[in-house]
């Protein structure tokens, strides 16, 4: 994903994001209209009241999931796919619209590329010199960009154990 701004002033620009606030104001102002009133006993009552119709459109929501489940991936964290990579002159290149940087000493070389579901391998020949792993340095260590893939790999599936 690629972010752009919006233009000052151009409210239409936004209407992706901000229809969903729309939808839920219209479900709120007509939930009002149906109570005929729009006095509250105290804060806590008219927050459960909010709370009530969110619930309500996150079950509608829930359900429709559930009637078209799609199938998960057969692949396993053993399974790879393996691409080859030129490295550019950046000491870096561009898997699946990720950028990874690697040592300078790997620049112009081809690299074979075993593509994980939470690493990448990269070989320049036989053995592997490189590991790229998913996700974010822990707090308080220094953070080692060229042997991390970011957070949010597209490519990546979940682990089961649910680490990063």
């Amino acid at each position: 994903m690629t972010p752009t701004p919006n233009d000052l002033g151009v409210s239409h620009e936004n209407g992706a994001i901000e229809s969903a606030h729309g939808h839920l104001k219209r479900a709120i102002e007509d939930a009002l209209l149906l109570r005929s009133s729009r006095d509250f006993e105290d804060l806590a009552h008219w927050r459960g009241f909010g709370d009530e119709i969110v619930a309500r459109r996150n079950a509608e929501r829930i359900e429709q999931e559930r009637a078209a489940p799609k199938r998960l991936p057969d692949r396993r964290s053993a399974d790879y796919e393996e691409v080859h990579v030129e490295v550019a002159s950046s000491s870096a290149f561009t898997l699946r619209k990720v950028f990874s940087s690697v040592p300078s000493r790997l620049i112009g070389q081809r690299l074979r590329v075993h593509l994980f579901a939470d690493r990448l391998e990269c070989f320049p020949g036989s053995t592997p010199i490189l590991t790229l792993r998913r996700g974010r340095p822990e707090q308080g260590r220094k953070a080692r960009p060229c042997r991390r893939l970011p957070a949010c790999d597209p490519f990546a599936a979940p682990r089961a154990d649910g680490a990063p």
